[in-house]
């Protein structure tokens, strides 16, 4: 790469350009996939910490009436 520069060549300078960028890209999406996948895995702990709160209650009622 520095040799590149100090011959001006920008053949490789730009080839190391272009594949930091796609990296960089890929980086994002790979990013923007984990959010969504964490928003869903919290969706469903909340759902299951409600379902089992909801069991509770459910099991105390019933040991609660005669």
């Amino acid at each position: 790469m520095e040799n590149s520069l100090k011959n001006g060549d920008f053949t490789d300078i730009h080839a190391a350009y272009t594949l930091n960028k796609s990296g960089i890209e890929k980086m994002k999406a790979i990013d923007e996939e984990m959010t969504k996948i964490m928003d869903d895995v919290s969706a469903i702990q909340q759902k299951r910490a409600h379902a089992e709160r909801e069991q509770s209650r459910k099991k105390r009622k019933l040991t609660v009436e005669p």
